[in-house]
Protein backbone atom coordinates (compact mmCIF):
# COMPACT_ATOMS: atom_id res chain seq x y z
CA UNK A 1 0.00 0.00 0.00
CA UNK A 2 1.69 3.42 -1.02
CA UNK A 3 1.38 6.69 0.91
CA UNK A 4 -1.77 8.14 -0.65
CA UNK A 5 -3.47 4.91 -0.15
CA UNK A 6 -2.95 5.04 3.07
CA UNK A 7 -3.31 8.87 3.67
CA UNK A 8 -6.61 8.65 2.10
CA UNK A 9 -7.90 4.96 4.08
CA UNK A 10 -7.04 6.89 7.01
CA UNK A 11 -8.89 10.23 6.39
CA UNK A 12 -11.92 8.12 5.51
CA UNK A 13 -11.93 5.43 7.91
CA UNK A 14 -12.18 9.07 10.04
CA UNK A 15 -13.89 10.63 8.61
CA UNK A 16 -12.06 14.04 8.82
CA UNK A 17 -14.50 15.72 6.06
CA UNK A 18 -13.57 19.18 6.43
CA UNK A 19 -10.12 17.96 5.20
CA UNK A 20 -9.72 19.58 1.36
CA UNK A 21 -5.80 18.69 0.96
CA UNK A 22 -3.55 16.61 2.40
CA UNK A 23 0.46 17.14 0.68
CA UNK A 24 3.42 15.61 1.73
CA UNK A 25 6.54 16.63 1.10
CA UNK A 26 10.56 14.99 1.34
CA UNK A 27 13.73 16.22 0.40
CA UNK A 28 11.68 19.44 -1.49
CA UNK A 29 10.27 17.39 -3.65
CA UNK A 30 5.64 16.42 -3.42
CA UNK A 31 5.70 13.02 -2.59
CA UNK A 32 2.37 12.76 -1.75
CA UNK A 33 -0.72 14.69 -2.95
CA UNK A 34 -4.53 14.28 -1.93
CA UNK A 35 -7.34 16.15 -2.33
CA UNK A 36 -11.34 16.17 -1.23
CA UNK A 37 -14.31 18.04 -1.27
CA UNK A 38 -14.10 18.64 -4.90
CA UNK A 39 -10.48 20.48 -4.47
CA UNK A 40 -7.51 20.33 -6.53
CA UNK A 41 -3.94 21.98 -6.77
CA UNK A 42 -5.35 25.12 -7.94
CA UNK A 43 -7.56 25.56 -5.14
CA UNK A 44 -6.92 27.73 -1.94
CA UNK A 45 -7.35 26.48 1.55
CA UNK A 46 -7.84 28.77 4.16
CA UNK A 47 -5.57 26.79 7.13
CA UNK A 48 -6.63 26.67 10.89
CA UNK A 49 -5.56 24.83 13.74
CA UNK A 50 -6.78 21.44 12.49
CA UNK A 51 -3.46 21.81 10.81
CA UNK A 52 -1.28 20.88 13.17
CA UNK A 53 -3.33 17.89 14.12
CA UNK A 54 -3.13 16.38 10.50
CA UNK A 55 0.68 17.03 10.62
CA UNK A 56 0.31 15.03 13.75
CA UNK A 57 -1.00 12.09 12.06
CA UNK A 58 1.46 12.20 8.97
CA UNK A 59 4.29 12.23 11.07
CA UNK A 60 3.11 9.35 13.22
CA UNK A 61 2.02 7.73 9.25
CA UNK A 62 5.98 7.80 8.53
CA UNK A 63 7.20 7.13 11.33
CA UNK A 64 5.20 3.48 11.66
CA UNK A 65 5.88 3.27 7.94
CA UNK A 66 9.42 2.96 8.66
CA UNK A 67 9.90 0.33 11.41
Amino acid sequence: MNIDSKIDEYIKVKRYRQINSVLVFQNGKIISECYYNKYNGHSRNLIKSIAKSIMSIIIGLFVNTKK
